[in-house]
């Protein structure tokens, strides 16, 4: 099946990845293409080339999400998720100037579930699309109360939209709609994606970045430095703002990952587009990134997320630069 395949353009070779079901005592059609199916998604999480086999352990896991699955979907429906805010600091002096936006399974919400959890069983499914929107929809709203620590302050907020999500339906109008709704100024919002969800369809994703970025929503490149975007293509991006993955942060150690990172910096700086460095956990890693020239800092040395009530005061941010 991987014997390369000769077409008038070119020679392609596939990839091929197996399930296997084995019959035993119970066991039904509908049984074994069920198991079959559990073992070949396995088999696809493996790479190309994987062979798996369906046993008791891939079974639990399966029922384990589906009951993850029934629980996220009440809790989205039943409104019982909530959010927690990661403060985003200035690199220069270290004054909280915006947030990022993250559902957590509240307390009391029995059986307890880690984003770990719950964000990756929706991620297999459409129930991504529902949860995003409730994310953003909630943000927007603490955005445009004005007895909120954020909107008191007229702090933005970001927010993160799946892969799924951004490649098969219209974003755009909805959240626009969602913005008008509660008055929230655009600008007070970033959405973010992450470099496979920009490319997945680019001419669907790159018009829908447009029609927000013409409103002056800012839009932002989540886990960039993972290999998928060409620095040579940012340009073409409707884009202010490039996070650098958190891989990146842990191995500044690296002479040559700082080498990457002060060519990330300054050609973004270049084409007018800010920087942000997550998952800063050393004074020593902080310190390293305002000298590549960094401009905004976040991670657990400055803050953890946290109820909207524990959020510290902060200026409004000033805007990037737009990209042209």
């Amino acid at each position: 099946m991987r014997r390369p395949i000769e077409t008038e353009a070119s020679v392609v070779t596939p990839a091929v990845s197996i399930g296997v079901a084995l019959s035993g005592d119970g066991a039904t059609p509908a049984r074994l293409l069920h198991d079959a199916d559990l073992a070949v998604y396995e088999a696809k999480a493996l790479g190309s080339g994987a062979i798996e086999v369906c046993t008791d352990v891939l079974r639990r896991a399966s029922d384990d999400r589906q009951s993850v699955e029934v629980e996220l979907r009440d809790a989205i429906e039943t409104d019982r998720l909530r959010l927690h805010f990661q403060p985003i600091v200035a690199a220069g002096d270290e004054r909280p100037v915006s947030v990022e936006a993250l559902v957590r399974w509240p307390e009391g919400l029995v059986p307890q579930r880690t984003p770990g959890d719950f964000v990756a069983v929706a991620e297999r499914s459409d129930l991504i699309v529902q949860l995003d929107r409730w994310v953003i929809e909630r943000t927007i709203a603490v955005l445009g109360e004005s007895e909120t620590p954020l909107g008191r302050m007229g702090a933005a907020a970001s927010v993160n939209l799946s892969a799924r999500h951004a490649s098969t339906r219209p974003f755009a109008a909805p959240i626009l709609e969602s913005l008008d709704r509660h008055a929230v100024a655009p600008h007070r919002l970033v959405v973010e994606l992450t470099e496979s969800a920009l490319l997945a369809d680019v001419d669907h994703v790159v018009s829908q970045l447009r029609q927000l970025r013409d409103r002056g929503v800012r839009v932002a490149i989540d886990d960039f430095g993972t290999g998928y975007t060409s620095l040579s293509l940012l340009h073409r991006l409707p884009v202010d703002t490039l996070k650098l993955d958190r891989a990146m942060t842990a191995q500044l150690a690296r002479p040559e990952v700082a080498a990457v990172v002060r060519l990330i910096v300054d050609t973004a700086h270049l084409i007018g587009m800010s920087v942000v460095a997550e998952g800063v956990e050393t004074r020593r890693q902080a310190d390293e990134l305002v000298e590549l020239g960094v401009d905004l800092l976040q991670g657990f040395l400055f803050a953890h997320p946290m109820p909207l009530a524990d959020l510290p005061a902060m200026e409004p941010p000033v805007g990037a630069p737009r990209a042209t």
